[in-house]
């Protein structure tokens, strides 16, 4: 009950900061490699703003990555495969989406060792 009553209160603070931030505007170009991943029922932002801000931005490797099964929280919505294409963005030397990919919420989730 607390938590809710906190994330209400400050988005009522930074909602119109939020509704007049454009981030094509902000970030027009990164120099480090850009990881988009997103889910295609996402009623927060749109398929069209995030396909629309991708073909702009520049970047020296750029990757859309749309989350099928998911609306805004693909990380919670398809965990199994958020947590690998995470990890092989940030491990592997080139990011690629393959095609059994869409079948990994049916695997266990990584366990990272050390």
């Amino acid at each position: 009950l607390r938590y809710h009553s906190c994330v209400t209160s400050t988005l009522h603070r930074l909602w119109p900061e939020v509704e007049q931030y454009n981030a094509s505007v902000t970030v027009s170009e990164l120099a480090v490699p850009l990881f988009l991943f997103h889910g295609r029922y996402d009623r927060c932002t749109s398929a069209e703003l995030v396909e629309g801000y991708f073909g702009q931005v520049r970047a020296p490797q750029k990757h859309l990555v749309w989350f099928e099964r998911s609306g805004h929280q693909p990380d919670l919505e398809e965990p199994q495969r958020f947590q690998r294409l995470v990890l092989r963005a940030f491990l592997a030397e080139e990011f690629q989406v393959a095609e059994t990919d869409a079948a990994l919420e049916l695997e266990a989730p990584l366990q990272l060792v050390n």
